[in-house]
């Protein structure tokens, strides 16, 4: 072997190690999230480990001169489901948080509406809506996550034909997930009438960081 061909041997020899560093090291911390999610109590998840989770690398860098990206693995497992709604919990991992349960702010909100009549107390038309404040949520209903606008939704029906309902969304920024909007239909009318309660502006379509399921 002359010598320009065994230096190169060398030098793939000696990238085996970086080769193998990445996938290991993922493997490792899909095992710590594993672990974080087996530990829920069956109050709040009770249908664990029946499907494998989604899991999304995303990246962000900090807003500070000088920062460099941060790798984010973001989970979603499956938590348990209802006649017509699935429920979804979320986990992080980063360097520096390593793994984390991932919380959501979502309103609080009182309704006054016309009611249906004698003998039908549900809502048929929303005279207005107060949100009274925010609350942390650790399950999302029927959750969809969109890589592209780095977006999570949720679809929550109040009841099986979905004309009462919540939507939520939310968008990965800087490390977190912020509230954008929140729209309810508190109407059990047949009709889908959404009224939005929360608004934040657009969905923020800045630089893009990569984003990719992962394998």
């Amino acid at each position: 072997m002359n010598r320009t061909r065994f230096a190169g041997f060398l030098g793939a020899i000696a990238a085996l190690p970086l080769l193998f560093a990445a996938p290991a090291q993922a493997d490792a911390i899909d095992d710590q999230v594993l672990a974080a999610y087996n530990g829920l109590s069956e109050e709040m998840c009770f249908r664990r480990g029946l499907e494998e989770p989604e899991v999304f690398d995303l990246t962000y860098r900090p807003d500070f001169e000088g920062a460099t990206d941060v790798e984010y693995r973001f989970y979603k497992f499956y938590c348990g489901s209802g006649a017509y709604n699935r429920f979804d919990v979320f986990f992080s991992w980063t360097e520096y948080e390593g793994v984390q349960q991932v919380a959501f702010a979502a309103p609080t909100f009182d309704t006054n509406c016309r009611m249906g009549g004698f003998e039908n107390f549900d809502c048929m038309e929303v005279l207005d809506v107060t949100v009274t404040g925010m609350r942390a949520v650790n399950q999302i209903v029927n959750a969809e996550f969109d890589p592209a606008t780095r977006t999570l939704t949720e679809n929550a029906c109040w009841r099986g034909v979905c004309d009462a309902s919540s939507i939520g969304t939310w968008q990965f920024r800087e490390g977190n997930f912020v509230l954008v909007s929140f729209d309810i239909d508190p109407t059990y009318d047949g009709e889908i009438d959404l009224v939005r309660i929360v608004d934040y502006g657009p969905i923020d379509t800045g630089p893009a960081r990569p984003t990719k399921q992962a394998k």
